[in-house]
């Protein structure tokens, strides 16, 4: 149904459709015409322009031309790009034996033939001088960049066939020509990351500097060289190369039952798969956390030491840290009798020094978009302090502390550009941009235009400790250690439950029934007194914890009345309890609970 003229406006502003919208409409439509008419006569200028080269460029003077673009480029560009480039090349840059470039010759042989539109269109181009810039904000209409050396800015149009993509910070080098209001980019150009940019006007100041030219003439007279530099991908660092080796260990298996049930109730063992025919598990070095207020669930973000799979009778270890399969020795010694190594596999591989290989799981709720989970990954609040190799193993807040804040600055500007063309090339589409705000308002930086939610978007990750998210489960053969022990269904999930099983079962295998009866009572007594507390983990039985357990409980416990040899006996016991979780790190007082056991023996029997 069509709007009349004196219609109310459909947008519901309260106005006639013809002083409302019904404007707006034209104004778009007389844009675009605009737009259209640009095109058009730009291209036909670049037609008339390359054909007259073309006549004035004998095949034997323009091969030699376009041979020496390429080299001077090092061959980086795509293939199927240096017909263009050379065209832009020979047409604003290159200057010919008659002292003139392209556009200039062009003019002067051809400007009496052309229109006034496209004399005028010619004669602008003549003036027009390449530029580093860098976008810095955004709107809907337009894109506005900043010149990277004079810091003027530039509204540049967002027409498809201007800017086809919009990325943060995305960079470049280019002519821009104004129409109306707007900026255009006049031939060809690549969108580049700031870093890349950054570096290539490093590199033309060097050359101001070295030759005495201007600024102008350097961007004309090396061209190539500095379209090399913007295409070159590799850092000092980059190139350096360090060492990485794959260690994979093969184990057979004599119980598969007690292996997988070892590790299924290990809670440094996350399980990925486990049915019949294979069990696949991650051992988690550390689990964070990543909250987002863009966001209303959280994402579960954990590092891992290796890989683990089960299968059949073969148990496969993978990991990148050399120090993993003798970690993982230990871990697995009380399970000697039930499995043994078989294999070992090493490889080796060069990787740059600036590639960090660590592995890591992601896990996200149903409802998470999954571009999330590279944003928890991304984890720029950590960079702050961690020392970054390209920077001399210094971190984000050292360089901060230094001065160096344009150094800062780019970094993470590269980071949210990268970010965010990794995002677009997996996802296509995404409603909510990384986070680059906290940080930035961590360390003083002016904020990112680009982020959604801008000064308001704050985002977090923290470390959790590692909980056991799945309930015990008991071998048949076992129930008779757990009842001796004076464990319940009620209790078999406690933190302390496995650790005092293992290591009854290792004190006692093989040994006399009065050693046996000895670590039974004790450990019996601890886990009683375990019962009575409200703690939830090793680390959180502190030394007060340990003082009330060997002066206070243990006698109210037998009403006051222990004999010399129970009470050494039971403090025997635990000593040796305390140096085994000591071992596995999951107490970190041993040395001061050994020296309160020596104390109290002596305080209460002399």
């Amino acid at each position: 149904m069509s709007v009349g003229r004196n219609d109310s406006c459909p947008c519901g502003s309260g106005k006639k459709y013809k002083k409302c919208c019904m404007k707006k409409e034209t104004v778009v439509q007389l844009k675009g015409l605009r737009e259209e008419k640009f095109y058009q006569q730009k291209e036909a200028l670049v037609v008339q322009i390359r054909d007259f080269l073309y006549t004035q460029l004998p095949t034997s003077k323009f091969i030699p031309l376009e041979s020496q673009f390429k080299k001077r480029t090092n061959h980086q560009l795509e293939t199927s790009a240096y017909p263009t480039f050379t065209q832009f090349w020979l047409t604003f840059c290159y200057t010919f034996d008659n002292g003139m470039r392209g556009i200039e010759w062009f003019l002067k042989e051809k400007g009496n033939r052309l229109t006034q539109e496209e004399r005028e269109m010619a004669e602008q181009w003549a003036q027009l001088k390449l530029q580093f810039v860098e976008a810095v904000d955004q709107t809907e209409d337009y894109t506005l960049f900043k010149d990277l050396n004079t810091e003027e800015t530039y509204k540049v149009s967002n027409a498809p066939e201007n800017l086809p993509s919009k990325f943060p910070w995305m960079s470049t080098i280019g002519l821009l020509e104004k129409m109306g209001d707007l900026y255009y980019f006049n031939g060809v150009r690549e969108i580049k990351s700031p870093k890349r940019i950054v570096r290539a006007k490093k590199y033309v100041d060097k050359l101001v500097e070295e030759h005495g030219l201007s600024h102008e003439q350097v961007m004309r007279d090396y061209y190539p060289e500095i379209l090399q530099a913007t295409e070159s991908t590799l850092e000092d660092d980059d190139i350096k190369e360090t060492e990485v080796t794959h260690y994979r260990r093969q184990y057979k298996l004599h119980d598969v039952e007690r292996v997988e049930n070892f590790f299924y109730n290990n809670e440094l063992f996350e399980i990925d798969v486990w049915d019949e025919e294979k069990k696949q598990l991650i051992w988690v070095n550390s689990k964070k956390i990543y909250t987002d207020n863009m966001l209303d669930e959280q994402v579960i973000l954990m590092n891992l030491h290796a890989h683990i799979e089960i299968r059949g009778n073969k148990l496969l270890l993978a990991t990148y840290e050399e120090e993993i399969p003798h970690t993982f020795s230990k871990k697995i010694a009380k399970l000697n009798d039930a499995m043994e190594l078989e294999n070992e596999e090493e490889e080796t591989f060069l990787s740059p020094l600036n590639v960090s290989i660590q592995q890591s799981v992601v896990r996200l709720s149903k409802e998470t978009p999954h571009y999330f989970g590279l944003y928890a990954q991304l984890n720029n609040q950590e960079e702050i302090n961690q020392p970054i190799p390209a920077y001399n193993n210094q971190s984000l807040r050292e360089l901060m502390a230094q001065g160096k804040t344009d150094v800062v600055d780019v970094h993470l500007k590269d980071s949210e550009y990268n970010m965010y063309h990794h995002v677009m090339r997996t996802f296509e589409e995404v409603d909510v941009t990384a986070d680059f705000n906290t940080v930035r308002k961590e360390l003083g930086l002016p904020l990112s235009p680009f982020v959604t939610g801008g000064e308001k978007r704050y985002s977090s990750v923290s470390e959790v400790p590692l909980e056991k998210e799945r309930k015990t489960v008991i071998l048949r053969s076992d129930i008779p250690i757990y009842e001796g022990l004076g464990f319940t269904p009620a209790t078999v999930d406690a933190f302390y439950t496995a650790d005092i099983v293992s290591f009854y079962v290792e004190k006692t295998k093989g040994k006399s029934a009065a050693t046996e009866k000895k670590y039974r009572t004790n450990l019996y007594d601890l886990r009683d007194l375990l019962e009575e507390k409200e703690i939830e983990s090793w680390d959180a039985c502190d030394m007060s914890f340990w003082k009330a357990i060997f002066t206070k409980d243990i006698f109210d416990m037998y009403d006051q009345y222990m004999s010399k040899t129970h009470y050494k006996e039971f403090t025997s016991t635990i000593k040796a309890l305390i140096k085994e979780l000591a071992k596995e790190d999951k107490i970190a007082v041993e040395k001061e609970i050994i020296e309160l056991v020596k104390q109290c023996e002596k305080k209460f029997f002399g």
